[in-house]
């Protein structure tokens, strides 16, 4: 179940200089929204012509604590904000030494707990497939298999969360679609797991400034402070992060999206049990070939195994709020090189 791979990206030894990117965002149209490509944008290297282009920085969440050797320490801005880990990124982004990498990224403290691939791992990954604008993966490809999309997720953890997220999309001007969609898996991304191409990271970071700025300047004063004043509670990421992290199925679900953009496999894919793998096949499926039936029949087991593995008092509490009330049939993934291990071929029950 896999794309058609992009064509191949220019050599680094023979790339010419890139032309200034201006980034653009397009306003969407009441379907779609596009994150736009500049059209004088320079093609992602190859990366196995000059593996040092490719930057990877890791948080280093204290002095006393080791950095994976393969990444390269980074200190996060020191504020108050509930959005650190955009605002490293945008700090990145603005630096003109890092702009002159072919790709870079930003990783958590505990990027190797939460994806299963060390720091050499991720780089040999990227390096094995050379020429996209963007890299990401998904921490928790379980997930998949048993949300509707990837907003309706953060609802147990974060009461009332899909009530906030749809203010901030209508105050943003963007479309509040994606929270009622069934999403194929392809789709779904952990949003601070991001390797990119300068170009992209510049484009995008202009949409998130315009998306956070836009809210702000809109939202109706409750909303306001519950996202924009409140702190987390301890240990938990805060309400706006989970939402602006959320903004990437933006870039890579658009069917007029223009970037290369490939996603990557992590090992926690091989330990998906078969129900897991059945039920995320079945939903992939259902969209792909937009049946309603399919759809019902992806609902009803996965409320059968959800009731099995969490208990009933557990489904009994949350089904309502992790079912959208009226579902939208999401499209297949366009322009996105996705893979699954081969190893899950067959393991069905």
């Amino acid at each position: 179940m896999t794309t058609t791979r992009p064509k191949a990206a220019v050599s680094l030894a023979k790339k010419t200089p890139a032309k200034k990117v201006v980034p653009k965002v397009v306003p969407k149209s009441p379907q779609v929204f596009k994150l736009a490509k500049a059209a004088d944008t320079t093609p992602a290297t190859v990366l196995q012509a000059a593996p040092a282009a490719l930057r990877l920085f890791q948080v280093n969440a204290a002095p006393a604590v080791q950095v994976d050797t393969a990444f390269e320490a980074y200190a996060l801005p020191t504020t108050a904000s509930p959005l650190q880990l955009i605002d490293g990124m945008r700090q990145l982004s603005g630096d003109p030494v890092v702009q002159a990498s072919a790709l870079w990224g930003m990783m958590p403290h505990d990027f190797t707990q939460r994806t299963g691939l060390t720091g050499d791992a991720l780089r040999e990954a990227i390096t094995a497939r050379p020429g996209y604008d963007l890299y990401f993966c998904h921490a928790h490809p379980e997930l998949e298999a048993t949300y509707h999309n990837p907003w309706l997720q953060a609802e147990v953890s974060h009461p009332n969360f899909m009530l906030l997220a749809a203010a901030f999309l209508k105050a943003a001007d963007l479309p509040e679609a994606p929270l009622y969609m069934l999403t194929h898996s392809a789709l779904f991304a952990t949003g601070h797991l991001l390797v990119a191409s300068p170009a992209f990271w510049t484009a995008y970071m202009a949409f998130i400034d315009h998306t956070l700025s836009q809210a702000q300047a809109t939202l109706g004063k409750t909303a306001r402070i519950a996202l924009f004043e409140e702190q987390p509670q301890p240990g938990q990421f805060s309400y706006l992060y989970l939402i602006v992290a959320r903004l990437i199925g933006f870039v890579i679900g658009s069917k007029n999206q223009t970037w290369r953009v490939c996603k990557l496999p992590l090992p926690p894919e091989t330990s998906l049990n078969p129900h897991l793998r059945l039920l995320r096949e079945l939903k992939d499926t259902a969209i792909v070939q937009q049946s309603r039936w399919l759809t019902a029949c992806w609902g009803n087991y996965r409320a059968l195994y959800l009731a099995h593995t969490l208990g009933k008092t557990w489904l009994s509490t949350h089904l309502a709020a992790v079912s959208p009330k009226t579902l939208q049939m999401g499209q297949p993934p366009v322009g996105i090189d996705y893979a699954y291990p081969p190893t899950m071929a067959g393991q069905y029950p």
